[in-house]
């Protein structure tokens, strides 16, 4: 018999829509290049206010490489929200790494590392 998680992700997201604040996710969909025409397909934003928990990352996580001072981490609730992607922008701040915290098929929580 498989546990249902779903009782979990709303959890997450009750917790989130609590003490997270409203932000701004900008899907972005780039251009490609359409050989026919020999002219870009235009790429396109959609954006949709969500809530979030932001976090600095801590002293010792900063490595001036992968982690940069001034990095933010942004802890998202999955639950009813397409998955975020690498490029993708929070508060106008660039997705640089996307780790999904799931438990068994269900997702539960995005963390995201944006800078500006």
């Amino acid at each position: 018999m498989a546990f249902n998680y779903t009782p979990l992700a709303k959890i997450a997201l009750d917790q989130i829509v609590n003490f997270g604040r409203d932000c701004t996710l900008k899907r972005v969909t780039e251009s490609t290049y359409n050989f026919a025409t020999g002219a870009n397909d235009g790429g396109s934003v959609s954006s949709e206010t969500i809530k979030a928990v932001v976090t600095n990352f801590e002293d010792k996580e900063i490595d001036g490489n992968l982690v940069q001072r001034g990095d933010k981490l942004y802890t998202i609730a999955a639950k009813d929200l397409t998955a975020p992607a690498l490029n993708d922008l929070i508060d106008d701040c660039k997705i640089l790494n996307i780790n999904t915290i799931k438990t068994g098929d269900t997702a539960l929580l995005y963390k995201c590392q944006v800078r500006k």
